[in-house]
């Protein structure tokens, strides 16, 4: 999948640099899921198939809500460590990446834990199930 616009372009110079966009781009958008998951109108994986959604209790709009708060500063903590390690050399650069997934892994995991995420058969969320999209003729 990484080789379709290399492939396309036949510039094969930008191979390293478009497998990381790339690969940035897949891991983003398997976070931004995770994250998504842990709101109360949730995620539904297999919507065609099967109306079951994965969903938590946070509802992102409420500002009265303290745990949006603590997620941000999480990541933030884990930012300015990481940062402050490395530039004062306390941090090898092999072990850099690594850390930094545990990091953000530790915080998502939290995040999940802590927005009591459930797995229901139905749809239980505040939003509605998604409308299979009309044909008109």
């Amino acid at each position: 999948m990484l080789y379709v616009p290399i492939t396309v372009s036949g510039a094969v110079f930008l191979l390293p640099a478009t497998m990381v966009f790339l690969g940035g781009v897949i891991l983003g958008m398997a976070l931004h899921l995770v994250e998504d998951l842990c709101t109360r109108k949730g995620i539904w994986p297999f919507f065609p198939i099967n109306p079951g959604t994965i969903a938590g209790s946070i509802r992102p709009c409420d500002r009265t809500d303290p745990r949006i708060a603590q997620y941000h500063l999480q990541y933030c903590m884990i930012l300015l460590v990481l940062t402050g390690l490395k530039s004062q050399g306390l941090l090898p650069q092999a072990l850099f990446l690594l850390i930094s997934i545990l990091g953000i892994s530790v915080c998502l995991g939290m995040m999940v834990v802590l927005s009591e995420v459930s797995v229901s058969s139905e749809n239980t969320g505040n939003g509605s199930t998604p409308a299979p999209a009309s044909v008109t003729h």
